[in-house]
């Protein structure tokens, strides 16, 4: 959490320090997405200072709207980013729609809308 902090604050050198404390942890649990916060927030960091395709090798398939909405945001920027409108609008379009409630799709369901509102104006 607290590289998401750092991710927060534009603060992405301390971000990255403390992801490279977190990979050697989070790569010993024996689970299929015990890598996905650490893969999201690489991604999240990578997009935020510009390495845009560095940051969509980290924004894999399990970083997706249906298991994790907040950092599907991010990975749909991602993809906008590099040219890829459909999957990002795609992704948007998953969000800004998302009939539940939790903390992260809170986050983003308003800035997925905005992502729509863009492309259609």
């Amino acid at each position: 959490m607290e590289a998401w902090h750092y991710i927060l604050f534009g603060e992405y050198d301390k971000a990255e320090e403390q992801l490279k404390k977190l990979h050697p942890i989070a790569s010993k649990i024996q689970s299929p997405s015990a890598l996905d916060n650490y893969n999201a927030l690489s991604g999240m960091v990578l997009l935020n200072t510009g390495k845009i395709e560095g940051s969509l090798s980290y924004f894999n398939e399990n970083i997706n709207p249906e298991n994790y909405q907040y950092y599907a945001y991010f990975k749909g920027l991602a993809l906008k980013q590099t040219g890829q409108e459909k999957a990002a609008r795609e992704i948007f379009d998953y969000i800004a729609n998302y009939n539940f409630n939790s903390w992260e799709a809170a986050l983003v369901r308003s800035r997925a809308k905005k992502q729509l509102d863009l492309k259609d104006s």
